[in-house]
């Protein structure tokens, strides 16, 4: 595998140095794709072979008592001489050696706890008829039942196996947990979007309304999916055992979660041809290339006067950066994940590829590099300025990386080898990060978490050395009060707080059923959702900074006149900025993308987490490889639909009624369930029990009628708003339309299907005793530790 990586790397170097022009060399696609192939089949093959200690000790302890009594005779009857902890020979035992009702009850205990040669420890604890399997590094087994939960299962009294708490993973350390929500809510979007959305309603007065709903929204939200998450010990699914009539909200969830995931694996590996494209001697978006020629602007270019190679006038006033036809030809291949992967390699190439037009791009292209408005062609001798140059970053990105279509009614085009490959390396280094689970993915997220803080202060203090830094960091905190009462920039806070800490995605839920049930959740929720926030300041400051450069050696006196949104600020404006840098523009090229690759990366691990343990919770025996391996596998094979030329088209329409629209109503709906259908009152309870304290006042009062009103409030004004969905100025056409109320129809469906499936389940002789029962949650609700979910019985008992 060593060697195969070290001749995938070859090929890479020498391919993009190979002292040829371009247009010669070979196609080094398939090549490198084999390359990956051998690489994949080589971790794969390994793993499969791989049974480890811990899976052969857990098999070990759900066998029958006898058999592992057959297996350690030192253990068999009072435990043998060496124990030392022999209380009381086990009684009670049934034919299948499971612990009947005619055991004793509490009555004192039994244990082994003598080392055998394997280096396991046996051990029965009786009365509550607990029997692990203790490993020598501290893991144990446990398997519990009462006599009373036996005979309400079997209504016999005969006893049934029972669960166990070692088929579950937990976080090696409780820090994993926190690293990890910080990675999983600190994404792109903080990056790109914040400081954008920012902008566009009243910049620093955007503050107050954010930090309100943060209050009342974002906080409230995440905590409470942090309770029930690390209460029950369930994934997004299971965890509506606390209402099966409502588990549809669940599934609706992970219907949106698979959709996000698909398209932000696609970004990234646009980041990475990004990322491999900075290691060029000149960035290839700071100049124009050939077929740029008449409107493209080098976006490299220092000087008051561009001297260009290319053989044609350049006519200012109608041109397109070089950085934004660039992303136009690239984006043929992705989106998101994809996006960001392409990019983090073209940002290996010197020149940055998105610096200067090609020829291909002219007449309306100028280079991304060049800081003046005015250009002198040697072949015509003619000297132009205007506003309406396009610069090489804008035209790299549009046609070098998006290859964009004018619209998708003769079809999306079929996906590009080159973006494929990254679109699977994206893929595969998620399902390395997630190959043990919790385990190996809580090792990686102290690299997640905080390398993006180191890469953004060095950006921040780069830009704060640049002239024109102050004057785009002012611009992006100037406070327009005029906008504070405004409803859209109120609906803009929400959504955006929304979507950025990724609350009702089902991820936070999932996070927490790894912890410990005494884990200090109240304390998490509060730092992450505070850094989170933080997070979008410091990014804002850092993007705008840079752009007020941009706008300083342009001579734009707006800073706006620069800023693109969503992803073309990433994309085209930083890219623009960066290649008029004098000093290393490659070095800090390599780092944004690469920054924005490992955010990607911690997003994209959550989201796929969150599809793995709805797999597990379903399926037990299935093992965390075999769950990464098909999701990264159906990730490639989904995600290649966002690599076309229309793949930007499909992604908006996926995104805006996938994951957009139908999460504010699944929003909703999980409020209900829990503030209403399973009560405050109750969760509150639980908090206590798990936590030792009860929530107060604020947190009861957002969770039962601030919060689900607010979100309420929201969905109506989405719904009276609503205009046609459109990407630029193309209209979808109307089997587009229908295609995407299909999507948000079926997400919806989950709602009234699951529900009628949980009456339908449930016990009762009437239809109205069914949806009673289906309301209340299963024998099994409750901490998933059989001994902890018996002192749960007792505490909701005495109340």
């Amino acid at each position: 595998m060593i060697l195969t990586f070290v001749h995938f790397a070859y090929q890479i170097v020498r391919h993009r140095y190979a002292r040829r022009p371009v247009s010669a060399r070979k196609p080094l696609y398939w090549r490198l794709l084999v390359d990956v192939s051998l690489m994949s089949v080589t971790v794969t093959l390994k793993f499969a072979n791989r049974k480890s200690l811990t899976d052969r000790s857990v098999q070990a302890g759900l066998e029958r008592v006898e058999d592992i009594e057959a297996r350690y005779p030192s253990h068999r009857g009072f435990g043998g001489g060496n124990s030392g902890h022999i209380i009381r020979k086990m009684e009670g035992r049934d034919n299948n050696g499971f612990i009947g009702d005619n055991s004793p009850s509490i009555a004192g205990q039994f244990r082994w706890n003598t080392p055998t040669t394997n280096g396991v420890h046996v051990s029965s604890t009786h009365g509550l008829a607990l029997t692990d399997v203790e490993l020598a590094g501290g893991k144990t087994v446990n398997r519990t039942t009462t006599a009373a939960e036996d005979s309400t299962r079997n209504g016999t009294g005969s006893a049934v196996p029972v669960q166990t708490t070692a088929d579950r993973d937990q976080w090696g350390k409780g820090v994993e947990f926190l690293m990890s929500c910080i990675a999983m809510s600190v994404g792109l979007g903080n990056v790109w979007r914040f400081p954008f959305v920012a902008l566009e309603n009243g910049g620093g007065a955007f503050v107050i309304p954010y930090i309100i709903v943060l209050l009342l929204v974002g906080k409230p939200v995440y905590y409470m999916e942090m309770i029930i998450g690390q209460f029950s010990s369930r994934g997004s699914v299971k965890v509506y055992d606390m209402a099966p009539i409502m588990r549809g909200v669940g599934y609706g969830q992970i219907l949106s979660t698979t959709i996000v995931t698909t398209y932000y694996a696609s970004l990234m590996a646009t980041t990475l041809r990004y990322l491999f494209d900075s290691f060029q001697s000149i960035l290839p978006w700071a100049v124009c290339e050939d077929s740029w020629a008449g409107n493209c602007i080098p976006s490299g270019t220092r000087n008051t006067t561009v001297v260009s190679d290319l053989n044609d006038t350049v006519a200012l006033s109608n041109r397109t950066s070089s950085a934004e036809l660039y992303f136009t030809l690239i984006t043929y291949y992705s989106s998101l994940m994809a996006l960001i992967a392409r990019y983090m390699i073209d940002s290996f190439m010197n020149p940055l590829p998105w610096a200067k037009c090609r020829q291909e791009w002219l007449p309306n292209c100028i280079d991304s590099e060049a800081k003046a408005m005015s250009i002198q062609l040697p072949s015509k001798n003619v000297s132009v300025t205007g506003p309406s140059l396009t610069s090489s970053s804008e035209l790299y990105f549009t046609k070098v990386v998006l290859k964009e279509l004018d619209g998708i009614d003769d079809g999306i085009g079929l996906p590009d080898l080159r973006l494929t490959l990254f679109l699977m390396l994206s893929w595969s280094l998620v399902f390395l990060t997630l190959i043990k689970g919790v385990k190996s993915s809580g090792k990686a997220s102290y690299f997640l978490a905080l390398f993006p803080y180191v890469v953004m202060t060095v950006l921040l203090i780069r830009a704060c050395t640049l002239p024109g830094a102050v004057d785009g960091i002012v611009y992006f905190l100037k406070p327009q009060w005029d906008k504070i009462l405004d409803p859209k920039v109120w609906y803009a806070a929400v959504t955006q707080c929304f979507f950025s800490l990724s609350i009702c995605f089902g991820n936070i839920i999932m996070y927490s059923s790894y912890n410990k049930f005494r884990h200090n959740v109240y304390r998490d929720a509060t730092i992450v959702t505070s850094i989170d926030t933080f997070t979008s300041l410091l990014a804002g400051c850092t993007i705008f900074g840079i752009l007020g450069h941009l706008a300083h050696v342009t001579g734009k006196a707006d800073v706006g006149n620069v800023v693109k949104s969503d992803a073309g600020l990433a994309f085209i404006s930083y890219p623009e900025a960066i290649a008029k840098f004098e000093v290393l523009p490659q070095a800090f090229s390599v780092l944004f993308f690469l920054m924005l690759f490992v955010l990607g990366i911690g997003s994209n691990v959550a989201m796929t987490s969150c599809v793995m343990t709805v797999i597990k919770d379903q399926f037990p025996k299935v093992r965390n490889w075999q769950a990464a391996s098909i999701i990264a596998v159906c990730g490639v094979l989904l995600g290649s639909i966002y690599v076309t030329p229309g793949g930007q088209y499909i992604l908006k329409l996926v995104d805006y009624y996938g994951a957009s629209s139908i999460a504010l109503v699944l929003a909703i709906a999980e409020l209900i369930a829990v503030g209403w259908v399973y009560g405050v009152d109750r969760l509150c309870k639980d908090t206590e029990f798990m936590l030792g304290h009860r929530p107060n006042l604020y947190w009861r009062l957002c969770w039962r009628w601030i919060t689900p009103l607010l979100m309420f409030v929201i969905l109506i004004y989405n719904l009276v708003t609503l205009e046609p969905l459109m990407y630029k100025q193309y209209v979808y056409p109307t089997i587009a339309y229908d295609i995407g109320w299909c999507i948000f129809a079926f997400g919806l469906l989950q709602l009234p299907i699951w529900g009628a499936y949980a009456v339908y389940k449930q016990s009762g002789k009437t239809l109205n005793e069914k949806i009673k029962n289906s309301l209340k949650p299963t024998a099994a609700w409750g901490p998933y530790d059989p001994a902890t979910h018996y002192e749960y019985k007792k505490f909701i008992d005495q109340d």
